[in-house]
């Protein structure tokens, strides 16, 4: 019987990841322009 061994990463604070997403997703939106830098800072 052979076992597996799996990696589990450190647990990543939500509030990191909700940042990282958002401004991933801003950076896209921008170079396709979608939305602008005014729309943004409003």
């Amino acid at each position: 019987m052979e076992f597996s061994v799996v990696k589990v990463p450190p647990p990543i604070k939500l509030k990191y990841l909700k940042n990282i997403f958002r401004s991933k997703v801003l950076a896209l939106l921008l170079s396709k322009e979608k939305i602008t830098l005014d729309q943004i800072i409003c």
